[in-house]
């Protein structure tokens, strides 16, 4: 994702713990944010807001992932688990949902 910063964010899947910031100018990638831990799929995409945050529809886990490409903080907006192992990806864009 090209975040409002300058910097590209790469969204957590599979190996991934954290979310990975690539610097363009130098080539370097940072981890940052929290350990979003292990699993497969967690989320597959995301789209960045006027606002600077990057929204990411989970896949297989259970809440969204918000970045703020500003301040670095990260937080995951909980979704209620119905015993769904699998959830459809979706991604706002325009301020509509696309999936």
């Amino acid at each position: 994702m090209n975040g409002k910063d300058g910097f590209f964010y790469g969204i957590p899947s599979s190996a991934a713990r954290r979310v990975v910031k690539f610097n363009p100018l130098d080539k370097s990638f940072t981890e940052i944010g929290l350990n979003l831990g292990e699993g497969e799929n967690k989320w597959l995409c995301g789209v960045r807001f006027n606002n600077s945050n990057i929204y990411c529809a989970p896949f297989a886990s259970n809440h969204i992932l918000k970045n703020d490409t500003i301040d670095g903080t990260e937080l995951g907006l909980k979704l209620p688990s119905k015993g769904v192992k699998r959830r459809i990806v979706a991604c706002l864009l325009n301020g509509r949902m696309d999936g």
